[in-house]
Parts: structure tokens; sequence; C-alpha cells
């Protein structure tokens, strides 16, 4: 798992463990409802950050790339 995806768990409240899987620890359902949804916008943030802003035509094929990039997707054929 890339280590950016560890980082923004981590920093939405998941646990990560000695495997690096991230995980709800010691949370009530709403609890695990809120990390996992800071987790996703955390993730789409990032996401915004890789596009460079940049929503032209043209640009969305290079943004695509470097938002798998960032996040150590490889590319598909």
């Amino acid at each position: 798992m890339n280590a950016l995806i560890l980082e923004l768990a981590t920093k939405a409240g998941l646990y990560v463990d000695v495997n690096g899987k991230p995980w709800p620890r010691n949370m009530n359902g709403e609890d695990i409802e809120g990390a996992y949804s800071k987790f996703a916008e955390l993730i789409v943030l990032e996401c915004a950050k890789a596009s460079g802003g940049s929503l032209g035509p043209t640009d969305r094929y290079h943004s695509a790339l470097r938002i798998k990039e960032r996040f150590g997707i490889e590319q598909s054929v």
C-alpha cells in the first residue's frame, strides 16, 4: 500500500496495523463512519492537488495519470 494512503488513513483516525492495513480500532459506529468519511475527504483533496487544478479536456488524461501515480496505482494498458 502506498505510504500516502497510510498517512491519510492515520490522519483520518484509522489504526494502521503492522501489515499496513488501515482499520477502525476501538471505535463505535458513528466514529467509524466519521473516520471513513474523513479518509475519503483527504483522498479527494490529494487528488485535487495532484491534478494541478487543470480540468480542460486535453489535461484530463494527464491529471488522471498524476493522480494514479500519486497513489501508487499502476497504469493499465
